[in-house]
C-alpha cells in the first residue's frame, strides 16, 4: 500500500428519502433501482476523471484529483455533480419511481491510500476532514442541487454562479461552515493576475524593458540606479532580469546575488553564497583545501582586508573556528567592516564602464544583507551601476528609497498569452476550447501558462482534453492552503489553484515522483551524492531519475566545476512535492538525512549547524537539536548578527519544550535563556520584556542547577536591564536576591556585585549616603574576588559620582582616574565605559577642556571598534563642551545625540542629559527651549523616580521661569529654589546646595 498528502476535491452524493422507496418497494425492485442508480453514477463520475470511491447502500463518495490531477478539480466535481442529476431525471426506475439525490462538495487536505489487488487492480481510499464535511453538506444540500464548501466555490466561481446558502453549524465541525449552491455554468472570461517566470519565447514586457533601458541610459552616465522588479512568484521577474541583460550588453558580467529561502537566517548567505561558489568551494572538500581556495578568492578581491581577512576566511570557508580569531574589535564592528568591503569592491568608485548588478528573491534577504543592500544602493546612487532587486512584494527603503525605481510587473494580455501557449505546444494539434481553457485559468500569469500546457503535453492528452468538451474558467481568487506549511519550505501558501497543476507535474512523473519527494526534503538546491545516497539507490537509477525531472521542466543542472549540483526551478514546485510526502515518511527522511550528514560531512555540525539542526528537529531528535540550535545561535551573536541569532537562539527553546526533561535539557534551556537575554537587550533596548522574562528564567534555571558562574551572570545582566529601563525596584530586588545568594554560598563576587548594583539603584534614586556604604562594601569584596574586574570599574565610577554629590570632589576625581587607568589595562569596552563616565563628573565640574579632551578619545575609541552608545555619549558632551563657548552647532550636536538615546530607549540618566542641555540653552538666552528641556527631565523624575538630579533640574527650572520675565511667576519660582534646596539637603547632596 503506498500513501501520499494530496488536495483533493470530494463529491458526496445520497439518494434523498431512500427509507421511503425501501419501506414501499418489494426487496428485488429496491435492488433494482439501487443497481440503476450506481450503474448511472459511476460511468458519469468516471468521465469527469474521478474516482467512484465507495457506496454505503443509498449513496456513494468520489474524489476529484487522485491519482492523477489536471488542477482543475474543484470544476470537474460541480459539472460532474450536475451532470449527475441530469443522468438520474433521465433515468427509468421500478414502478415509476422518481429518484432525486442530494450532492455535497469540499476540498481540501486527505491522506490517499492506494492498494494494490490481483490483476493489476488497484484500489483507492482517502481520509481527511473533506470526507466528512462533504458528507455533512450533502445532509443539509436541497434535493436536485449541488452545494459545495467555501474553497471549492473560490476555485470555481469564474466557472459556475452561485447562491449564497449561508454559514451552518455542521455536526463535528467547531466553526460554521460557509456554503455554497451551485447554479449555473458562466460563460468564459479573459482574467488576468500575477504569476510565474521562464517565459518561452519572452512576450510582451514592451513597457517594463523600456523602463530598464531608461534607468541603463542614467546608470551608463554614472548616475546609478537601482530597479526594484516585484511580482507575486512566477510572474517573469527573473526573465525580465535576464532579457534586460542580454539586451544592455554590459562590458563586465553581472554580479548576481541569490537570497535563499532556506538561509534566511544565515547572515550575508547570497555575497557569501556567490563567494564560495567565485572560489569553487564544495562542502565535501577537506577544511585546508577550503581555506587554500577562499583565500585566494579573498586576496583577489578584497587585497587590502588586513586585520579583517581571518574572520571573511571563516565566514567563506566555513570555519567556525576563525570567528574566535582576530583582536578585540565586536562581532557587529567587523560585520560593518565587512558590508563597507564589499559595497566599495562592488561599487568601484574609478571605474567607468557600466556594471550591472543583480540581487534576486529579496523577500528572503537576511538582515545583515538587508543592511548590506541598503548601503550599496546608497553608494551606487553616485556611480556607473544598474542594480536590479528582484521581491515578490514591495519593499520600503526608508531613506536609500529615494534612489530606488519601482517596477511592478503586469499580467500578460490575452493576446500574448496566446503566443506563449501556441509557442510552447510546438505546433500541436490543438482545440480551440481547450487552448481558451489554458488561457484563461492560467490568468495572465507566465507559470499558470507554461505549467498548464506541459500538463497537456507531457501527459500526451491534448486530443483527448481537446475533445473533452468545452473549457471552463478558472477561479478568480486562490483559497487557502494549510496556514504553516510543513519544512519551513514556502514563504507563500501554494494557493488552491495551483495546487492542482503543481501536483499534475508530479503526477507525470510515475516512480520517478518518489525522487523529487525526497529531494525537497534536502532543500531547493541538492548534490547529487547526498540525493543519492539519501535514496539509497544505484546511482545510475538516480540519474535516470533526475534526468526525466530535467526534462519535465521541474528541476535544472547548476553549472558548477566542482561538483554536480541540482535546483527546484521554483520554490512552489519544491513545495508541491514536499507536502505530498506523508508526515511519517518525511520525518524518516529528515532523520535519515540527519544521519547522512553526521557520518559523511561531520563539518556540517561545526560550519552550518543550523542546517543540520533543522533535519535533526523534523525528525524529532530534540534534544540534539536543541544543542546545534544553540550553538548556530551563538555563532551568529559573533558574528554581529542579532535577529539570526534570535531565531535560531528561539528554535533552540522550541525544540527544548519537546525534548524529555533532564539535566542537559535544562542547562541548555539555561544558556539559551541567558544568551536570548543579552540579545534582547542588546539590540531591542533594555525596554522590551522579553530581556527580563529569558535572564530571570536562565538565573532560576541557574540556580536550580547549582551553577554558581551561571546564577551570578544571569542575575547581573537581569539587574542591569532592570536598572538600565528605570525599574529601580525591581533591579533593587535583583541585586538583594544577588547578595543574599552570596552569603548562603559563601559567594563572595555574588555579594560584591549585588553591592554594586544595590548602590547604583541607590544612587539613582538619590539615596547617596546609602550607595556610599553599599558601594564601598562591594569595593572590598571585589578586591579579593577573582572575575570581577568590569564590576570593579562601575564601584569606582559610580561611587566617585557619588561622592561628588556629597561634596568631596578631590576623592572623586582621583577614584575616577582610577577607573580609567585601571580600564587602560583591560578591554576597550571597559574604557570606553571609564571614560565614559568620566565626562558626568567633568560636566558637573564645569571642566569645559577636559571634557573635550576626554569626548574626544571616546569618540575615536567608539569609531575604531563600534560603540555605537559611547560615540553618542561623546557626541552629547562634545556639544556641551563647544556651546559653553556659545557655539550653537554644539546644541544641535547634543539634540541629535537625545535623539539617539530615545530611539535606544535608553531612559536612564535622560533626566541628567535633558538638565546639562537646559543649561546650555540657558546660556544662549534660549529660555523657553531650556524650560521644555526641563520639564522633560523633571517628567522621567517623576515616572522612574530617578531623583539624583532632581534638585539641580528644579533650581534650573526656577532659572527658567525668571529668564522669560514672568512676573506672575515670581511665587513658583522661590518655591522651587525652595524645593531643591530642602531636597539637596535631605538627600545630603551638598554638590546641589
Amino acid at each position: 500500500m503506498s500513501s501520499d498528502r494530496r488536495h483533493l476535491t470530494i463529491l458526496n452524493c445520497d439518494i434523498v428519502n431512500s427509507t421511503f422507496y425501501a419501506d414501499r418497494m418489494d426487496p428485488e425492485d429496491f435492488e433494482s433501482l439501487l443497481t440503476i442508480f450506481y450503474e448511472t453514477c459511476k460511468p458519469v463520475v468516471e468521465s469527469r476523471r474521478g474516482v467512484f470511491a465507495h457506496h454505503t447502500g443509498d449513496g456513494f463518495t468520489a474524489y476529484f484529483g487522485s491519482p492523477r490531477t489536471l488542477g482543475r478539480d474543484a470544476q470537474e466535481a460541480i459539472t460532474c455533480g450536475r451532470a449527475l442529476i441530469e443522468a438520474l431525471d433521465r433515468c427509468r426506475f421500478p414502478g415509476g419511481a422518481t429518484v432525486q439525490v442530494r450532492i455535497g462538495i469540499a476540498t481540501g487536505l486527505v491522506v490517499v491510500s492506494t492498494v494494490n489487488r490481483q490483476n493489476n487492480v488497484s484500489e483507492s481510499f482517502a481520509v481527511g476532514a473533506p470526507l466528512h464535511l462533504a458528507a455533512r453538506i450533502q445532509a443539509i444540500s436541497p434535493p436536485g442541487r449541488v452545494s459545495v464548501d467555501d474553497t471549492s466555490y473560490r476555485l470555481a466561481e469564474r466557472n459556475f454562479t452561485f447562491t449564497d446558502f449561508g454559514n451552518h453549524m455542521l455536526k463535528g465541525f467547531a466553526e460554521p461552515t460557509h456554503v455554497w449552491q451551485v447554479d449555473m455554468p458562466r460563460e468564459v472570461e479573459f482574467r488576468f493576475d500575477e504569476r510565474q517566470e521562464r517565459l518561452s519565447p519572452f512576450v510582451g514586457r514592451t513597457r517594463e524593458m523600456a523602463a530598464l533601458d531608461h534607468c541603463r541610459l542614467l546608470a551608463a552616465q554614472g548616475l546609478g540606479q537601482t530597479v526594484l522588479i516585484t511580482g507575486e512568484a512566477g510572474i517573469g521577474k527573473s526573465r525580465l532580469v535576464f532579457e534586460g541583460i542580454e539586451r544592455m550588453a554590459p562590458a563586465h558580467s553581472p554580479l548576481v546575488f541569490q537570497c535563499l529561502e532556506d538561509l534566511q537566517n544565515e547572515p550575508l548567505h547570497p555575497w557569501i553564497n556567490y563567494a564560495r561558489h567565485a572560489a569553487k568551494l564544495t562542502s565535501s572538500e577537506p577544511l585546508e583545501m577550503r581555506r587554500r581556495k577562499a583565500g585566494e578568492f579573498i586576496d583577489r578581491t578584497f587585497p587590502t582586508l588586513g586585520r579583517l581577512r581571518p574572520f571573511v576566511l571563516s565566514l567563506v570557508a566555513q570555519d567556525s573556528g576563525e570567528l574566535h580569531l582576530g583582536d578585540d574589535d565586536t562581532p557587529a564592528h567587523k560585520l560593518d567592516a565587512l558590508r563597507a568591503a564589499i559595497v566599495e569592491r562592488i561599487v568601484e568608485p574609478d571605474s567607468a564602464a557600466l556594471k550591472v548588478v543583480v540581487v534576486e528573491d529579496i523577500h528572503w534577504i537576511d538582515p545583515s544583507s538587508d543592511s548590506l543592500l541598503m548601503s550599496l544602493i546608497e553608494r551606487a546612487s553616485q556611480a556607473p551601476v544598474l542594480m536590479l532587486v528582484t521581491s515578490r512584494k514591495d519593499k520600503d527603503f526608508g531613506a536609500a528609497g529615494r534612489h530606488v525605481t519601482h517596477l511592478a510587473i503586469d499580467r500578460l494580455n490575452a493576446v500574448q498569452a496566446v503566443s506563449l501557449a501556441s509557442h510552447m505546444m510546438q505546433g500541436a494539434a490543438i482545440a480551440d476550447t481547450l487552448l481558451a481553457q489554458v488561457i484563461e485559468r492560467s490568468d495572465g500569469i507566465p507559470l499558470y501558462i507554461e505549467e498548464m500546457v506541459r500538463t497537456v503535453s507531457e501527459t500526451g492528452r491534448v486530443q483527448q482534453l481537446a475533445e473533452a468538451g468545452p473549457a471552463e474558467a478558472g477561479p478568480a481568487e486562490t483559497g487557502p492552503t494549510e496556514n504553516r506549511q510543513r519544512g519551513g519550505v514556502g514563504l507563500l501558501p501554494i494557493p488552491d489553484a495551483l495546487q492542482g497543476t503543481l501536483l499534475a507535474r508530479l503526477d507525470v512523473l510515475g516512480e520517478s515522483r518518489q525522487l523529487a519527494q525526497i529531494a525537497s526534503v534536502v532543500g531547493r538546491e541538492f548534490a547529487f551524492d547526498v540525493l543519492a545516497k539519501l535514496a539509497g539507490r544505484p546511482k545510475d537509477a538516480v540519474e535516470r531519475d533526475l534526468s526525466r525531472l530535467v526534462d519535465a521542466g521541474l528541476v535544472r543542472l547548476l553549472k558548477t566545476s566542482t561538483e554536480t549540483k541540482f535546483e527546484f526551478r521554483h520554490a512552489l514546485i519544491r513545495e508541491a512535492a514536499y507536502n505530498s510526502l506523508l508526515r511519517r515518511d518525511a520525518v524518516e527522511l529528515h532523520s535519515a538525512l540527519a544521519r547522512l550528514y553526521e557520518a559523511d560531512y561531520p563539518e556540517m555540525g561545526n560550519a552550518r549547524p543550523e542546517l543540520l539542526a533543522q533535519h535533526l528537529t523534523m525528525s524529532g531528535r530534540w534534544l540534539e537539536a536543541a544543542s546545534l540550535w544553540l550553538r548556530a545561535g551563538i555563532l551568529a551573536r559573533e558574528m554581529g548578527s542579532s535577529i539570526e541569532a534570535l531565531t535560531r537562539l528561539d528554535r533552540c527553546l522550541e525544540c527544548l519544550e519537546s525534548a524529555a526533561d533532564s539535566r542537559e535539557a535544562q542547562t541548555m534551556k539555561m544558556r539559551c535563556q541567558m544568551a536570548r537575554g543579552a540579545l534582547i537587550n542588546d539590540h531591542f533596548g533594555p525596554v522590551e520584556q522579553g530581556a527580563h522574562r529569558a535572564l530571570a528564567e536562565s538565573a532560576d534555571l541557574a540556580e536550580a542547577l547549582q551553577d554558581a558562574d551561571a546564577v551570578v551572570e544571569s542575575l547581573t545582566s537581569l539587574a542591569g536591564v532592570r536598572f538600565n529601563s528605570g525599574d529601580f525596584p525591581a533591579a533593587t530586588a535583583v541585586a538583594r536576591r544577588m547578595i543574599q545568594y552570596g552569603a548562603r554560598h559563601g559567594n563572595e563576587r555574588a555579594s560584591a556585585i549585588g553591592m554594586v548594583s544595590a548602590g547604583m539603584c541607590s544612587f539613582a534614586t538619590g539615596r547617596f549616603n546609602e550607595a556610599r556604604v553599599h558601594l564601598e562594601e562591594a569595593l572590598v569584596g571585589l578586591s579579593r574576588g577573582e572575575g570581577a574586574e568590569s564590576y570593579e570599574g562601575h564601584a569606582l565610577v559610580y561611587l566617585a559620582f557619588t561622592l561628588l554629590i556629597l561634596g568631596n570632589a578631590k576623592e572623586a576625581n582621583n577614584l575616577c582616574a582610577v577607573a580609567i587607568e585601571q580600564a587602560r589595562q583591560r578591554r576597550t569596552t571597559e574604557l570606553a565605559a571609564a571614560l565614559g563616565n568620566s565626562l558626568y563628573l567633568l560636566s558637573i565640574q564645569g571642566d569645559v577642556e577636559q571634557t573635550r579632551r576626554t569626548c574626544n578619545e571616546l569618540q575615536n575609541l567608539a569609531e575604531e571598534k563600534g560603540f555605537p552608545m559611547w560615540f553618542h555619549q561623546a557626541r552629547f558632551f562634545l556639544g556641551w563642551a563647544n556651546a559653553a563657548g556659545g557655539d550653537r552647532g554644539g546644541l544641535e550636536m547634543m539634540e541629535a545625540a537625545m535623539d539617539r538615546f530615545r530611539e535606544a530607549h535608553e531612559l536612564v540618566e535622560q533626566s541628567f542629559f535633558y538638565g546639562l542641555l537646559a543649561e546650555r540653552y540657558l546660556g544662549l538666552d534660549l529660555p523657553e527651549r531650556a524650560l521644555e528641556n526641563v520639564e522633560r527631565g523633571l517628567k522621567l523624575v517623576s515616572e522612574l523616580g530617578e531623583k539624583f538630579f532632581e534638585a539641580p533640574l528644579l533650581r534650573l527650572k526656577a532659572r527658567c521661569l525668571s529668564g522669560t520675565g514672568d512676573k506672575t511667576a515670581e511665587l513658583e519660582i522661590a518655591a522651587l529654589f525652595d524645593r531643591a534646596r530642602q531636597l539637596a539637603i535631605q538627600q545630603g547632596a551638598v554638590a546641589w546646595r
